[in-house]
Order: C-alpha cells, then structure tokens, then sequence
C-alpha cells in the first residue's frame, strides 16, 4: 500500500476499495463472500474495469470494510451507513421472517384430477 490518501479526490473507488481491503487484511475471496460476489468481481472493481456500483452493493462493501461513511468509498460528501440501513418507515409492515416456510413449488403440489370424458356420440349407421 503505497503512499495513498483515501481522502485524494482523484482516486476511484476501485483504488480505495483495494486500500480499505489491504488495510483491513482481507482477501479477495473474503471480501467478495461478504458482499456475495465473487473475487473476481472484487478484482474488476479495485482494477477499475467495473466503474458504476450500485447503492446496495456500495452499501455492503462498506459494510464489510467496516466504514461508516459511505464517503469514504465514494470520495464525496459525508454519508453514514446508518441513514441506509436502519428499522424502515413505521407505518410501513415488517417483511415476512426469513425462517418461514415458503409456499411449496407448483409441481410439488397435488394436482386436481380432471373431470371424466363426455361419452362418445354413437356411430352413425352404415
């Protein structure tokens, strides 16, 4: 880790991933199994190959590099995590529990029988 300044404008945010990463001593593969992408996916962004993050995924590297301002990846104003992330509007219902049972898949449901054919008209005269 060179002589970086997180806070240089000019850096991207590829580049201050890599230095919160580095600093923090993870991998990769780490930090990618904690924001569910793939080294890979981690590499393209330190190499600047993936430019345009989404909010969320901002939001879980930030997370997991432990930074409470979204700022310090983005290189703009001050924005703490914590106005993201937090218990939702009152009024608005809580999602289902995660641990609830999902409704079973289609196929695995008995299908109804179908109703028993019409007879066949007879068979006119020869």
């Amino acid at each position: 880790m060179r002589d970086i300044d997180p806070a240089d404008p000019e850096l991207s945010v590829g580049q201050r991933v890599r230095y919160f990463r580095r600093r923090r001593g993870m991998s990769r593969e780490i930090l990618g199994g904690l924001v569910g992408k793939s080294a890979r996916w981690v590499k393209a962004v330190e190499r600047g190959e993936i430019r345009e993050l989404k909010l969320p995924t901002v939001l879980s590297l930030a997370e997991a590099l432990r930074l409470r301002d979204i700022a310090q990846l983005t290189g703009g104003r001050p924005l703490p995590t914590s106005m993201f992330r937090g218990p939702g509007h009152p009024a608005r219902p809580r999602p289902a529990a995660p641990w609830a049972p999902a409704p079973a898949p289609t196929s695995a449901r008995p299908r109804p029988r179908p109703a028993p054919r019409p007879p066949a008209p007879p068979a006119p005269p020869r």
